[in-house]
């Protein structure tokens, strides 16, 4: 390091109170991150959206056929420890095609939610639907109004526990 002569003039007052002010506004900026830091050890992870999709629109095909179509205003994806889950919370609506490539099933609910479990021999992924769930076979024109409906993809069934109207 290089001090300055004995006989060299002291440096002008301006450039110590550049250097307090900077010393200051480095201060204020360390002490409002650790709020800050302090807030994010609060957060909840389980309760944290990892990623959220606004006006969400999803297509599954097999070999070039619609298989089903799913909407939803909002898609929230939470990383658990032990599964990953998809939750809808102001509404969600399926549409089941059938082989033929024509609109079979349309689901609509108030919520839903996908469960995929970490870390399974199979997959046990499901589904569920609940608040004002209907269920509606538009090619037998056969319509099933209830509360909570659930579909286990590995057992391929659909069912529910509540009043089926």
């Amino acid at each position: 390091m290089k001090f300055p002569a004995a006989d060299s003039e002291p440096a002008p007052l301006s450039a110590h109170r550049n250097n307090g002010a900077a010393f200051l506004a480095a201060a204020l900026m360390l002490a409002a991150c650790g709020d800050k830091l302090r807030e994010a050890d609060r957060i909840d992870s389980a309760q944290t959206p990892v990623q959220t999709v606004d006006d969400m629109f999803a297509v599954q095909t097999e070999n070039g056929m619609v298989k089903q179509r799913m909407e939803s205003p909002r898609m929230e994806r939470y990383d658990l420890d032990t599964a990953g889950v998809e939750f809808f919370p102001i509404g969600v609506t399926v549409y089941g095609y059938n082989e033929d490539g024509l609109l079979e099933t349309m689901i609509t609910a108030k919520q839903g939610r996908h469960v995929t479990p970490k870390n399974s021999r199979t997959s046990n992924e499901t589904w569920s639907a609940f608040g004002n769930v209907q269920v509606c076979n538009l090619i037998k024109q056969e319509t099933m109004l209830t509360d909570t409906i659930y579909w286990d993809r590995d057992k391929a069934e659909i069912y529910t526990d509540c009043y089926v109207q």
